[in-house]
């Protein structure tokens, strides 16, 4: 079936800054999935995503609206014109893998009753969470687990066919490398990838002598561990903590608690005679003022001497 997919930024808790309430709702059948989230993410469609396969299956599209994170603003390359294919995000590179269609939604009307639904729950599950004195965000999707199944049962109807529409989800661990960021990277010479500002190391195998200036894929799972894929084989995997402590060792220095950034000839933001990624940069930059050169005095030509052989008469030879 599709599912209507959207996002509400909302202050859903007294006292609390506004965060977002991402959901979706089966056009079938009413029935609603939902997570809070801190913003409208990536992360948080695809868990969407896989709470709504987990629990049902997966569905046959998705109706969403023109968001960025959901449907790619760039043109085409040329080796995609060739293939038939467009420029995808992350959330649509997963529904593709997935055989879910996304539809855009070209207004708010289109998308009408997930928007109903907004402005339900902004009234009464702001309510029921007051109640039920809930504080943090995540005593709010707790409260989820318990408000949606009761909320379901009252308000989501039975369709008009009763066969199965939602097709078999995968094996989890299949699911969960599916559901996740992906991005292709070179193999440097010394068997090395450059992810966000780290340097991962591939170790050798028996497989191949080298895969240097190969085409490598990099997963960055839910759980914050990082995998390495070449040719459908996992190369390298790392948990949450081996990230951690690979990052600690590439740790940004700062002196008095300030990034020392400057330019450098490449117009590029360094710190330490490093190369800085944008969410490194927490800091201004220090204006780099280049030593001016001195003005340089205008050569006004030379003046020979007195006795200098040009100002001397000539001498002819007698014959």
């Amino acid at each position: 079936m599709m599912i209507q997919l959207d996002a509400s930024l909302h202050p859903w808790l007294k006292g609390l800054e506004p965060f977002t309430l991402m959901g979706g709702i089966d056009d079938a059948t009413n029935k609603v999935w939902a997570c809070f989230e801190e913003s409208e993410c990536t992360w948080g469609y695809l868990r969407l995503v896989q709470e709504i396969v987990t629990s049902d299956g997966i569905p046959l599209s998705v109706y969403t609206d023109r968001h960025t994170l959901l449907h790619s603003p760039k043109e085409p390359t040329i080796e995609e014109q060739l293939n038939g294919s467009c420029s995808l995000t992350q959330f649509g590179r997963a529904c593709q893998e997935l055989g879910i269609t996304m539809i855009k939604a070209y207004s708010p009307q289109a998308k009408g009753r997930i928007e109903r639904l907004w402005g339900t729950f902004q009234d009464r599950l702001v309510v029921e969470m007051r109640l039920s004195g809930i504080k943090t965000r995540e005593e709010a999707n707790r409260f989820l687990k318990q408000f949606l199944p009761r909320y379901n049962a009252q308000f989501a109807v039975a369709p008009k066919a009763r066969e199965a529409v939602f097709r078999r989800q995968p094996p989890l661990h299949q699911l969960e490398r599916i559901l996740c960021l992906k991005e292709t990277r070179t193999v440097q010479g010394d068997h090395t990838v450059s992810f966000e500002g780290l340097r991962l190391q591939i170790p050798p195998s028996s497989k191949w002598v080298s895969i240097a200036k190969q085409k490598v894929t990099i997963l960055q799972l839910q759980d914050g561990s990082l995998e390495v894929w070449y040719k459908q084989q996992k190369v390298l995997s790392l948990t949450e903590k081996d990230v951690q402590r690979l990052g600690e060792k590439y740790e940004v220095k700062k002196h008095n608690d300030k990034m020392q950034l400057k330019l450098d000839g490449l117009m590029r933001l360094t710190d330490q005679e490093r190369s800085l990624r944008y969410h490194e940069i927490t800091d201004q930059p220090v204006p780099v003022v280049l030593p001016q050169k001195a003005p340089s005095r205008q050569s006004r030509g030379h003046k020979p001497s007195p006795d200098h052989p040009w100002r001397r008469p000539f001498a002819y030879a007698n014959h």
